[in-house]
């Protein structure tokens, strides 16, 4: 018998427009056994960083990429709201774990040269986090990396493809 167990957390400790916790998973019951709670069951201990935690990792799954041209660090107006919007996770994530700083990943499409994608990549990084600070992001928190073309999003080789692959990924430090 698998005992089951529900948790209730406060509204307020997930994005606007997320008005309950995410379901987790349940193992399934096989055979024939009724599904029963036993009253002996304890209450689940209170856990405020755990919580915290969990929904700063749901936070930071909501961060969007911003996309660039072909050959291009300028940001296209679909980016910069992507980046608005990341602002905005990220004043909440910092609100809530202080400590949190966020890497900005600079990444290009497998054409050109290891090194032209290198400093490309270097230049979409930079011109994310000028753009977040703009936006009220303290420079502290924010670092930069490129990865030019060494970590491709998608591998088939088509335009769309290729877009995917040429982007500024936000994401924590390790």
């Amino acid at each position: 018998m698998y005992p089951v167990r529900l948790v209730f957390e406060c509204a307020d400790k997930y994005p606007a427009g997320r008005s309950s916790a995410p379901v987790g998973s349940i193992p399934a019951v096989t055979g024939s056994e009724p599904l029963s709670t036993p009253e002996t069951t304890p209450p689940l201990a209170s856990n405020e960083p755990a919580a915290i935690k969990f929904s700063l990792n749901e936070l930071l799954l909501e961060l969007a990429d911003a996309y660039f041209g072909l050959d291009q660090h300028d940001l296209k107006e679909d980016a910069r709201a992507a980046l608005r919007a990341d602002a905005s996770l990220v004043k909440t994530i910092v609100a809530q774990s202080p400590d949190t700083m966020v890497l900005i990943e600079g990444h290009c499409d497998e054409r050109g040269s290891a090194e032209y994608n290198l400093a490309l990549g270097a230049m979409r990084a930079e011109a994310a986090k000028e753009f977040l600070i703009e936006g009220g992001i303290p420079n502290g928190i924010l670092k930069t990396i490129t990865y030019g073309k060494e970590r491709p999003q998608c591998t088939t080789q088509t335009e769309e493809c290729w877009q995917k692959n040429r982007r500024a990924h936000l994401t924590p430090e390790q």
